[in-house]
This record gives structure tokens, C-alpha cells and sequence, in this order.
């Protein structure tokens, strides 16, 4: 009875775990996705972002569109350009 009372714990507690796991799994592979999304953020952002601050100190206003400055990084596939002309601030984003 005992025997049948512990193998039925031990088969709960691994079955839970294998859960577990998969669920810890899946959660660190979004995390790594949405981490390598920020780092691409940063990368292309802050290239662009300089463009338009020497823009501004050129002609003493925002480009009112992106191509008003003289280059445009290229985004990979799926990703486009978000601009505020008001602020001057640049992002991008998945399509």
C-alpha cells in the first residue's frame, strides 16, 4: 500500500515537472526574443537618432519626414520606421 502510495507521489511530482519545465522553457524563449528585439532597437535607433539631432542643429527644426535626412539605415525585413516630427524622436517596429 505504502509502495503503491509513493510510486503514485513520485509519478505526480514528475509528471508536474515536466510542466514545469516547459513552461520555463517556453518563457525563456520569449524572453530571448523580445530581448533581441530591444537590442535591435537600440542598434538602428540610435544611428538614426543622431542623423535627426544634426538635422535639427543644422536647420534649426525636426525633419518633417525621415527622408529629409540624407541617409536612411536600411531595417531588416518586417521592421518599419516610426517617426513623431513633433519631438524629433525615432523608433521602429515589427510590420
Amino acid at each position: 500500500m505504502h509502495i503503491r502510495l509513493m510510486c503514485l507521489i513520485i509519478f505526480c511530482i514528475l509528471f508536474l515537472g515536466c510542466d514545469e519545465t516547459k513552461n520555463t522553457a517556453t518563457d525563456y524563449s520569449k524572453t530571448m526574443i523580445k530581448t533581441l528585439d530591444a537590442a535591435q532597437k537600440i542598434k538602428y535607433t540610435t544611428s538614426i537618432q543622431q542623423l535627426i539631432r544634426m538635422y535639427k542643429i543644422e536647420n534649426s527644426k525636426w525633419p518633417s519626414k525621415l527622408d529629409d535626412l540624407k541617409e536612411i539605415p536600411e531595417l531588416p525585413e518586417g521592421w518599419v520606421w516610426v517617426y513623431d516630427n513633433k519631438a524629433g524622436k525615432v523608433d521602429i517596429a515589427k510590420k
